[in-house]
């Protein structure tokens, strides 16, 4: 994850940078890190740490058949793969009539009794009745058969390859990958719920705080205001590590199955 350009309204731009007293001190700040800079050495890797918690989700499904290998590339903005699961094709509805004898997906097999074959259980004119001679019982039998069967033949894998920015998929038998990948976006605005946002620009704000602390450590020349860089820096810090263990508890794990 590499976030370059960073695309920021000038109203939330103003709001960071009250952190070190906007509109009020303006000239010390400015002659400090200027607003590209804020933008490239601030907000950037700030978004950087608030998506490595809570990053975007996009979501990919891709159908395999049987002994299917293969790799797919992560997308451009990609952070993490957040989800990614297996669906066997016999938990699909439908399914080629394999546990419904319709495909409409508003009914099954247990909830209609198919016309016609005779006098067999699965006929006799006995559409639509409740006299189906233990038909329902016979069908969660052959689905738990059905199901058995693929449980014992399942073997399937996702491996991340990092280093060449692919996801390696397997599967043994018919189904569905589901794959949500966790990205990022450089438009600050798009970047969290609005209930996340005071505390997106508050890390940008300790984190501004701390780099113009850092700074003004190193300046062998005092400011006019006589600001302690120390101070900054400190406060800063304190403000990253709080934000960084309440978004700890609230981050949602990432997770293969």
């Amino acid at each position: 994850m590499a976030i370059e350009n960073v695309i920021i309204s000038d109203y939330d731009l103003n709001s960071i940078k009250m952190g070190f007293g906007y509109p009020v001190i303006t000239n010390e700040a400015d002659g400090l890190m200027t607003d590209d800079q804020i933008k490239s050495y601030i907000i950037a890797p700030a978004l950087e740490i608030f998506f490595s918690y809570f990053p975007l989700i996009e979501y990919q499904d891709i159908i395999v058949g049987g002994q299917s290998s293969f790799q797919i590339d992560y997308p451009n903005n990609y952070i993490c793969v957040a989800d990614c699961r297996f669906i066997p094709q016999s938990a699909s509805i439908g399914g080629g009539n394999r546990y419904n004898i319709s495909d409409n997906p508003f009914y099954s097999a247990s909830q209609v009794i198919s016309k016609g074959g005779g006098a067999s259980m699965f006929g006799g004119g006995m559409f639509g009745t409740p006299y189906n001679y233990g038909y329902r019982n016979t069908y969660f039998e052959r689905r738990m058969a059905a199901d058995s069967a693929d449980n014992m033949n399942r073997v399937w894998r996702a491996t991340q390859k990092d280093t060449v920015k692919k996801l390696e998929l397997y599967s043994s038998i018919p189904g569905v990958i589901s794959i949500q990948w966790g990205i990022y976006t450089e438009t600050f605005s798009d970047a969290c719920r609005l209930e996340q946002r005071s505390d997106l620009i508050a890390l940008c704000k300790a984190m501004y705080k701390y780099q113009l602390g850092e700074i003004l450590t190193l300046q062998e020349q005092e400011l006019p205001t006589q600001i302690d860089g120390q101070v900054l820096k400190d406060d800063g810090n304190e403000m990253i590590e709080k934000l960084r263990e309440k978004w700890s508890d609230q981050a949602r794990l990432t997770t293969i199955r």
